[in-house]
């Protein structure tokens, strides 16, 4: 076939398919009006379910956190109480001694998501940071977790049970520093609260308390404000950092209620707030 021939019949297979298409219906760009809408703005709640009703657990009390509180701590400054098998080895720069109560189990309500950050003093002059630690409560008390990963297998309101490894105490505040997550007994308990009747000392610690009153000052950077009881009680409460980068902030002159566990430090008791569910403006 010579070259002029071949020309052509590209040419006609052209035109062929040129009249094909150009039969068909057009296909337009679809009419999203049906379905589509810029959609609705709303508030994320995370709910809490609190309640003023004890908690029946533990029922041996000498197995509760009163308890672990009562024979392990105070534990001396700048040292570590371990179980035998997890005392710092010899030579360490990290000072310990074994206390034959560890480990401790405990059974007790997570109040707090296992997120939250805290700095404390190490055990040489450096800053240890835990960026997943948490409180837990039961009948006999609360204490503070510490935790390095803030991924976790429970929530606020989890009931677990835990195995206390290793106990230190910072500045009268009462830590534990190693511990095992034994089982998640039971979810979405019900958080037990007892409400402020006064100036918040050492035996808030750790325990779920609800304040209100009037906040008096400007959140600061860290998310710590204050507010003004009817009574003239002037209570401090911390938004943790996670919810202020949301916009979650009060102001001056709004009636709040706070609900948390109280945390110990820089010599001031906070309610620590880490769900949208633990802090209400009031009007």
């Amino acid at each position: 076939m010579g070259s002029a021939a071949l020309v052509l019949r590209l040419l006609a297979a052209a035109a062929s398919l040129a009249a094909t298409v150009g039969c068909g219906s057009p296909q337009w760009r679809e009419d999203p009006s049906d379905w589509w809408s810029e959609g609705t703005d709303y508030d994320v709640m995370e709910p809490v379910v609190f309640t003023e009703t004890p908690y029946t657990f533990p029922v041996d009390p000498d197995v509760g956190v009163g308890a672990l509180l009562d024979e392990v701590f105070p534990v001396d400054f700048w040292t570590a109480a371990y179980g035998s098998e997890d005392q710092y080895p010899a030579g360490s720069l990290c000072e310990s001694y074994v206390d034959d109560a560890l480990p401790f189990e405990l059974d007790a309500v997570v109040t707090i998501l296992p997120d939250f950050y805290f700095k404390t003093s190490g055990c040489t002059s450096d800053d240890e940071k835990y960026y997943g630690s948490y409180f837990v409560q039961d009948a006999t008390g609360g204490i503070l977790i510490l935790g390095d990963s803030k991924v976790a297998h429970f929530d606020m309101g989890d009931r677990i049970r835990l195995s206390v490894r290793g106990a230190r105490t910072s500045y009268d505040l009462n830590m534990v520093t190693a511990h095992d997550v034994i089982e998640v007994v039971e979810h979405d308990v019900p958080i037990f609260y007892e409400p402020a009747t006064g100036t918040l000392g050492a035996e808030h610690i750790g325990r779920v308390t609800r304040v209100s009153g009037v906040v008096t000052s400007e959140p600061d950077t860290f998310g710590a404000f204050q507010l003004e009881a009817e009574d003239g009680t002037t209570y401090d409460v911390t938004i943790d950092s996670e919810l202020t980068k949301r916009g979650i902030t009060v102001e001056p002159g709004q009636r709040v209620e706070a609900t948390g566990p109280v945390l110990f430090s820089f010599d001031i008791y906070a309610v620590i707030v880490m769900r949208v569910g633990q802090l209400t403006v009031l009007e």
